[in-house]
């Protein structure tokens, strides 16, 4: 950044997890949102580049930028994104409306979480994030939920087990899957046995904690052994 001329643009496609990821936060408010800010995006997602199982985003970045207004273009469920993104583009230069268009001031993002540039959220997400305390520093501890580190030795099916094992040896997991906005069906179930004594046992050779995330969630499934998870499961 520190290279380019006052007022300068340069282009690139990148990872769009750069948009919002936490990682990359530091580069995303310092090159995209302060020092320069992003004035043209093109959301692209999967299929650009080459074979890379990776979601894309093509940027224009203006350096030495104050409180510029944005476009994004959405084109994450297109399938031919090149000739969606022309149309698009003519569509705008004839002054015409598109849904998949969004103008949104960058500077904004600076009251996400993380700094997260959600240009998909309605304004109202803005004010909701400026008004409200975070609940995790005001009202409680979120947690990932168990990762096994080893699901081929821990997970397995419902009909893989004996039935009278469910509850006593294995218990429903919830483990991605379909989107489901509610609930979803377990379809997996994993080993927990002596409050998860396995998991704790088994240890990294390079940071000697658990391989496992089980450490962690501590407390909570030392002293409870129950299922911990954001979305509704079927009662056992």
């Amino acid at each position: 950044m520190a290279l380019l001329n006052k007022d300068s643009l340069y282009g690139f496609i990148g990872p769009r997890a750069l948009l919002f990821l936490q990682s990359t936060e530091g580069a995303r408010k310092s090159s995209l949102i302060e020092d320069a800010q992003v004035e043209f995006a093109a959301d692209l997602g999967l299929r650009v580049m080459d074979d890379a199982w990776i979601e894309a985003c093509a940027m224009v970045v203006r350096s030495n930028a104050k409180d510029i207004q944005t476009l994004f273009i959405r084109l994450l469920d297109e399938i031919d994104k090149e000739l969606i993104l022309k149309q698009t583009l003519c569509a705008i230069s004839l002054g015409e409306h598109s849904a998949k268009i969004r103008l949104v001031y960058v500077h904004t993002f600076l009251n996400y979480p993380n700094n997260a540039i959600s240009y998909w959220l309605p304004a109202s997400y803005l004010r909701f994030f400026e008004k409200n305390q975070t609940f995790e520093q005001n009202y409680g501890t979120i947690r990932q939920g168990l990762a096994t580190a080893d699901d081929f030795r821990y997970l397995r099916l419902f009909p893989e087990v004996l039935t009278q094992t469910i509850g006593a040896t294995y218990y429903p997991f919830a483990k991605g899957g379909e989107y489901s906005p509610f609930y979803g069906i377990p379809e997996l179930l994993v080993y927990w046995t002596n409050n998860g004594q396995c998991y704790w046992d088994e240890k990294s050779l390079t940071t000697g904690l658990p391989r496992s995330n089980i450490w962690m969630l501590k407390q909570y499934l030392r002293q409870t052994g129950n299922e911990i998870g954001a979305r509704h499961s079927i009662a056992k």
